[in-house]
């Protein structure tokens, strides 16, 4: 099943997201057999951050003992 974040300090629907806790949700969502994670940048203005956003979500994630293909909102990170 899949789940939803953002790799900001909020969701576009205001719930907290995961700005700075990539690691600690990865292994949460890990633990609830999360197979697929849509991630957006909502409430993450700056690009810098958001770069970093990815990285941290590449690698929290392939340090889990499962799979999961996620979608990251990088398209500012493609055009810049």
């Amino acid at each position: 099943f899949g789940i939803y974040s953002s790799s900001g300090e909020l969701t576009c629907q205001k719930y907290p997201g995961s700005w700075q806790h990539e690691y600690l949700d990865a292994t949460l969502f890990s633990s609830w057999n999360v197979d697929f994670l849509k991630l957006d940048c909502c409430y993450q203005d700056n690009i810098k951050d958001r770069a970093t956003a990815f990285t941290r979500w590449s690698a929290a994630l392939s340090v889990q003992n499962r799979s999961i293909l996620y979608s990251c909102d990088t398209d500012e990170l493609i055009l810049n």
